[in-house]
């Protein structure tokens, strides 16, 4: 296993996010209403982790408290995984309930 992964909260990597649709942040109401604000989110310099439900990879716990983390994770199946090489890496997904990847 390699010792540290840093994976960038960056618009380009949120971009390449499956979060937004994945179900288990799907049925947030709080989710929702941040996707709507996302261009302006984006807009900011650098990106604030509470405007932003995703990337959590890179920036640690989901703060809406209405996801569903026992729903199924897509964490693997985003290409920020192999990108980071996050195999390597622990949690292997569910970042937003467990945290970044370490």
């Amino acid at each position: 296993m390699q010792t540290a992964v840093s994976v960038h909260f960056v618009s380009t990597n949120v971009s390449k996010c499956l979060c937004f649709r994945c179900p288990v942040q799907t049925s947030s109401q709080c989710v929702s209403n941040k996707v709507m604000e996302i261009k302006e989110a984006l807009s900011k310099h650098p990106l604030v982790h509470e405007d932003i439900p995703g990337v959590y990879c890179g920036a640690g716990v989901a703060t809406c408290s209405d996801i569903k983390p026992e729903y199924e994770c897509m964490c693997g199946k985003c290409v920020i995984f192999p990108e980071y090489k996050l195999f390597n890496f622990q949690p292997m997904g569910h970042y937003c309930r467990d945290g970044s990847a370490k």
